[in-house]
């Protein structure tokens, strides 16, 4: 009797665990703002805000950032992204498994940026989708965008 209940405890614990790990691989973080302008601080996210998938603020990313790919995990953002004064961007597939923005989504003055590749699974951007500044030649990507009240260019 008593090897059955410490059989069902642990199988308990080990469930408790193991639903503890699950509620743990979708988190949200950050619940005001975001600035990276850096590539180290896009690079350290993943580690710096571990499992973050839903990022309750807003993202700034402007200065000498390269690339975006180590926020790859994340799916919404609760706030405003602005993605400003980056000369050596040229790639946002960083950003590929974004499905919605909360706020407004701005592209300003990114010179190596020519097209929004990687916002395909962009389905929602809840205020504007400005651009200004901006070369895009190819906005394909944004075909799954359902929501737009403005598109400035």
């Amino acid at each position: 009797m008593i090897k059955q209940k410490n059989q069902i405890m642990r199988f308990t614990v080990l469930l408790f665990l193991a639903f503890s790990c699950q509620l743990g691989l979708s988190q949200n973080c950050i619940p005001t703002a975001i600035i990276f302008t850096t590539q180290q601080q896009v690079d350290n996210f993943p580690s710096d805000y571990l499992g973050c998938t839903i990022i309750d603020g807003s993202v700034g990313i402007s200065g000498s950032v390269n690339n975006l790919d180590s926020l790859i995990n994340i799916t919404q953002i609760g706030g405003n992204v602005l993605i400003s004064n980056v000369s050596t961007l040229n790639d946002i597939s960083g950003l590929s498994n974004v499905t919605k923005i909360s706020g407004f989504l701005t592209f300003e003055n990114l010179p190596q940026l020519t097209n929004v590749s990687g916002l395909e699974s962009l389905t929602s951007v809840s205020l504007d989708l400005i651009m200004d500044n901006i070369q895009f030649t190819n906005l394909d990507a944004l075909s799954s965008l359902d929501t737009r009240e403005r598109l400035d260019s």
